[in-house]
């Protein structure tokens, strides 16, 4: 995958592996700091960060029914109020917004939020004033909404790209995401079913801190967010982002995982 994950090297028909022996658990905030300063290294063409015009229209091309299905765009043209989590530098913000949704994209990384609101600047500003991006506190999110709204019950759809993967406490997140829904809310996972060997750099030193970080099937996500208050309604892999050379990357398929928040969640 982009940013942290590399292919996998293949020995005797298995993944390479040395000797490993991690010790005990770090803590949320070491493997906090490990991440941000890690992807805030990487330059803004990066299409984990931000697409070009040609990675735009294959992810649109893939999730447009997605969205359709699951959340609707009323008739006076009124779009649903999306938590992109995760945001980076805003790159699914906008493809979110482009599909006519408001979008609140929230990150750990002031320099992220920073970049991410320059390159902003540079797009079409009809569909950017549909996006607010902040910088948030992982320990205990603060979200700014419009006119003092409460974060609880205010959304119709948390958006999570590339980021369940680095997730320290899988079920607690899930569960805060889906207080912040409104009854029946739409959660949208897309992730990758990522390889230990495909990590790099400072990154190895974490992937055995988070849960979702190694995982070669959709069982382990699919329970994790049914444990967070979720029924799970679709799960596939994403072709056509998987299929084209400009988007396809790192060690394992990406795949968008919807659920519908419980009724009888609290």
């Amino acid at each position: 995958m982009e940013g942290g994950r590399v292919s996998s090297t293949q020995s005797n028909g298995g993944t390479a592996l040395g000797h490993i022996e991690v010790g005990a658990r770090k803590s949320v905030q070491g493997v906090q700091e490990i991440t941000t300063q890690f992807y805030d290294g990487r330059p803004d063409d990066d299409p984990e960060y931000w697409l070009d015009d040609v990675q735009r229209v294959i992810w649109a091309s893939e999730l447009r029914g997605t969205f359709q299905r699951h959340l609707r765009i009323s008739e006076s043209g009124t779009g649903a109020r999306i938590l992109d989590v995760g945001t980076g530098r805003g790159a699914f913000a906008l493809l979110l917004a482009e599909f006519g949704h408001s979008v609140i994209g929230i990150d750990g990384s002031e320099d992220a939020i920073r970049r991410g609101r320059a390159l902003l600047q540079g797009e079409d500003q009809h569909v950017t004033g549909r996006i607010t991006l902040q910088c948030v506190n992982w320990d205990a999110v603060e979200l700014s909404l419009p006119r003092g709204a409460k974060p609880e019950g205010y959304f119709d759809a948390v958006v999570s790209k590339q980021s369940s993967c680095h997730l320290y406490d899988p079920i607690e997140v899930f569960r805060q995401w889906a207080r912040w829904l409104r009854p029946g809310g739409t959660l949208i996972v897309i992730d990758g079913l990522w390889q230990r060997s495909g990590w790099s750099g400072e990154l190895q030193g974490v992937i055995d801190e988070l849960p979702l970080s190694v995982v070669s099937g959709l069982g382990t996500l699919t329970y994790l967010v049914e444990k967070g208050g979720f029924t799970v309604l679709e799960r596939r892999l994403l072709d056509r982002v998987n299929g084209s050379p400009e988007t396809r990357g790192g060690s394992g398929p990406l795949f968008v995982l919807v659920g519908k928040k419980q009724l009888e969640f609290i």
